[in-house]
Formats: C-alpha cells, structure tokens, sequence
C-alpha cells in the first residue's frame, strides 16, 4: 500500500491522529485530497498541518476557480506538492459549458500560471470518453501541456455518478492504445496505469490505492462505490487485509476495473446502478478468499 486518496468533506478526521500514523506504518509516500472543492474548505490549513505534510507526497485536486498567486503560495507553505487543475476541454467555451461558470477556463489557465509563479508544481487533469478522447477540446489541452512542459494526468470515464450506467462513454482496446501512442509521444501525459520506469502498475484499487471518504469509509477506488471498512471502527492494516481476501484487488489487472473492465462493470459494478445506499459492503458484492 503505497497511496492513500482522502475524498469528501470534513476527511480531516481520516487524515489527522492515529490514522495518519498507521498510514505511515503501512509505508503510504503520497496522500491526494479531492472534493468537492478543496479550497472552499475553511478547515484545510488545519487539516495540512495536522497531516505533517513533511511526511508524505501531498497533491490537491481543484477547479482552480479559487486559485490565485496568495492562494497558491500559501499551499506551497503549508506543504502541498502538486495542485492537479481539471479541465474538460481546451476550448474557453465548452470547459465554461461543462462547468456551467463562464469563465471557468480562464480562471484554471490563471491557476496553473499562479502556482508556476511561486514554485508550485501545477498538474493537468482532463476526464476522456470514447468520443471527446479524439475531439478539438482534447488536442487542444495536450498542446498546451506540452507548451508549458506541463503533466497531464488522463482520467478516463466511468459508470458511476453522472454517468452511472452509461457504458457507451467508455472507451475501448483501440482507444487505449491510443493513449498509450499519446505518452509515448509525450511521456508527461500518463493514465493511472501508465507503467512506472517500465514496471507494470496495472489497476491500483487496492493493491496500489485506496480512498478514505470523510465518514471514514475506505474504498477500493473512488469510482467503486463498495466499502472496505471504515477506519473508525477498524484499523487500517485490517480494513487493507479483507481488501486483499477480493480476488479481483489482490490479483494484478492490466486495465481499469471501473473504466474498461466490461466483464466486471457488468458483473459487480452494476450491482451500485440501482443502490441508494452508496458504499455498498464488500461483502455484499464479492466472495472473500478465505
């Protein structure tokens, strides 16, 4: 267990005490904070500085609506290593449309600025389906990364959310090696399972990632909705040890369960299209390997 993302509001509690030491224990190098919206959070220097930054890898996942030069430095202060700025698309007018704020892109593009003025290493995050993945606004976002000698971080769609159940956004084999074409030709643009110094990495749930929610709730990925156990009635390290009793967290997979993984979108992962009472428990889902 090498990577631990903290998701939704009032997380601190999974980030601060005995949670954030165990985490150390069990060798975690990178925490990412998502949202929501972080920078809304009036509670998030506290919650950096009770993380002992120092400690861990730390990035931050943003709008950048909020991010000024002040603001950008004042994260760089408290111990934030990387701000990942979304962005749906390089055309103003669609990201602005997507967002439903004008305005929206300009104000990511003067984050990204911002946190290159003051030292801060700024990050490209953009969600692809099987169609927007070959689309103007796409082209657009990775000339300006490679511009700017920026990282983009590829996200692809999922079943979940928004799109629960819409599987014709996924993309395909062809689209896949597509993107890896991509990374070959700018190796700053990544997917999660980009292989690492030619080592397979692979699905990380679980093997590689896990997400506290802000109820304590400890999920394989933040795009399969099924609990693990929560962490303020378990300990980590046993909450980890059921997630490998799922033979499908414990075995390597070269693609995505939740974004391209069809047989078990079909088999587990549409179980959560029709459930209200999201995270559904593992148990309920797969058989554990006893």
């Amino acid at each position: 267990m090498h990577r631990v993302g903290l998701v939704h509001r009032h997380h601190h509690r999974a980030g601060s005490g005995p949670i954030r030491h165990q985490a150390d224990d069990l060798g975690v190098f990178a925490i990412g904070i998502q949202g929501g919206e972080p920078l809304i959070w009036n509670d998030l220097p506290d919650l950096l500085q009770e993380m002992q930054t120092e400690r861990f890898n730390v990035s931050l996942v943003t709008n950048g609506l909020l991010l000024d030069t002040e603001k950008a430095k004042e994260l760089k202060d408290l111990g934030v290593d990387r701000m990942c700025i979304s962005i749906d698309s390089g055309i103003a007018e669609e990201h602005d449309g997507f967002r439903n704020y004008p305005g929206a892109f300009s104000k990511a593009i003067e984050g990204i600025e911002s946190c290159i003025q003051v030292g801060l290493t700024p990050h490209i995050h953009t969600v692809v389906t099987h169609e927007s993945l070959y689309s103007e606004g796409f082209d657009r976002i990775r000339n300006y990364a490679k511009k700017m000698n920026l990282g983009i971080s590829i996200l692809i769609a999922v079943p979940a959310g928004n799109w629960r159940g819409r599987t014709d956004l996924l993309i395909n084999e062809n689209d896949a090696k597509y993107i890896q074409k991509l990374h070959e030709d700018y190796p700053l643009l990544r997917r999660d399972i980009t292989p690492v110094n030619n080592v397979d990495t692979g699905c990380r749930a679980v093997t590689y990632a896990i997400y506290i929610t802000g109820t304590g709730e400890v999920l394989p990925c933040p795009f399969l909705h099924f609990t693990l156990g929560n962490v303020f009635e378990e300990k980590l390290s046993t909450i980890l040890a059921k997630g490998h009793r799922v033979r499908e967290f414990s075995e390597y997979h070269p693609k995505c369960l939740a974004g391209e993984d069809r047989e078990f979108i079909e088999k587990y992962i549409s179980k959560t299209f029709t459930c209200e009472n999201l995270p559904m428990k593992v148990e309920d889902v797969f058989d554990l390997i006893r």
